[in-house]
């Protein structure tokens, strides 16, 4: 089936069709403990052999099988040994793969079905929903298999309760209750931002949040590696609204600062409930700034005329291509006034402890 479905997604590439957006992936999503499992593995290579890393990726990648499938829990807090977690792994991925087969056809089977129901092909349609009859038959068995391999594996009557209490609180045996999960599992997601001086990243961070926000269950902390000089005053305005959404939904934020959070970058950094700083990171400042190069007494050596048309008093103050008149200097400077208190009102709510004058 999967051959099937890259044909045909290729088919649609090929005939103009836009890509669905549903299979268009906007965001790359790396787990952090399987790149710790793999320098793990690394210096197991190093000090042990490769056999000792085999070992080590493969325990990992069962660890993480087990967990995935079963919202977080894991071997080691179902109390089995190294030997009872291989085996249970290889009987639950055995009928994971045979399940979810089988979920995929009775997904393309119920289609099938409802197009011909709908078209009034009444045979084709009977023939669908006879099929389909039998799919909880096949369910339960499957299941039945799944537990009949369970109880073959010599485990002691301790651990198969704690086996069946679990699965038995869920209809699913693919995934366990919610409410067992949260006690055993905490997730934190970590996004990174490196600023420019336009603040580009700030949309794809709002992606990020609108994402994190959208989850069934929500992480307990996203941690944040902000890396930037500052900028775009609206762009990094922005950019702080996005993490404050995420303390406003009751997540708690981290922010790291490596090397600097200046400027637009502080502005992000003071929405966090705990801000890490290495010891010779750049922090603020909070000042605003703003600077034109102004080739006006060029252009009139040259005999080149700059026409410039607007409409209200303030469309433009200071411009490259004139002298700035002192009107126009003021206004310029009380607009940055203006930005600056906001920017000190801002960082004084979130940051009640510094000293706003020497920052």
């Amino acid at each position: 089936r999967k051959p099937v479905k890259a044909i045909k997604k290729l088919t649609e590439r090929l005939s103009g069709t836009p890509p669905d957006p549903l299979e268009d992936r906007q965001m790359k999503v790396t787990r952090l403990n399987d790149e710790l499992s793999a320098m793990r593995a690394s210096l197991a290579q190093q000090a042990g052999g490769p056999a000792a890393a085999k070992l080590l990726r493969e325990t990992s990648r069962r660890e993480r099988r087990l967990a995935t499938a079963w919202q977080g829990v894991t071997g080691e807090q179902l109390g089995l040994t190294e030997e009872e977690h291989i085996a249970v792994a290889k009987v639950f991925e055995k009928f994971a793969k045979l399940e979810l087969a089988r979920r995929d056809e009775v997904t393309e089977m119920r289609s099938t079905w409802i197009a011909k129901t709908l078209k009034r092909m009444a045979i084709g349609g009977y023939i669908e929903r006879w099929r389909l009859g039998f799919e909880l038959e096949r369910q339960l068995g499957l299941q039945g298999a799944l537990f009949n391999k369970l109880r073959n594996i010599p485990l002691t009557q301790e651990k198969l309760d704690k086996i069946q209490e679990l699965m038995a609180a869920s209809e699913d045996p693919l995934w366990l209750p919610e409410h067992e999960a949260e006690d055993n599992q905490a997730y934190v997601y970590v996004l990174a931002f490196d600023g420019d001086g336009a603040a580009t990243r700030a949309r794809q961070l709002q992606q990020e949040v609108n994402t994190i926000l959208a989850l069934p269950r929500k992480p307990r902390e996203v941690v944040l590696m902000l890396r930037s000089t500052g900028g775009s005053v609206p762009g990094y305005g922005l950019a702080a609204a996005q993490l404050l959404r995420l303390r406003r939904s009751g997540i708690r934020l981290v922010v790291c600062v490596d090397e600097f959070a200046a400027s637009g970058g502080y502005l992000m950094a003071c929405c966090a409930d705990h801000l890490i700083c290495s010891p010779f990171a750049a922090i603020g400042s909070i000042g605003v700034i703003s600077g034109t190069p102004n080739a006006a007494e060029r252009l009139e050596r040259e005999g080149v005329r700059f026409i410039e048309t607007t409409a209200g008093k303030w469309k433009r103050t200071v411009t490259p291509f004139r002298e700035p008149t002192e009107e126009a200097l003021a206004k310029a400077k009380a607009d940055l006034e203006e930005l600056y208190g906001q920017f000190q009102d801002f960082v004084k709510v979130n940051r009640p402890a510094v000293d706003l004058s020497i920052v």
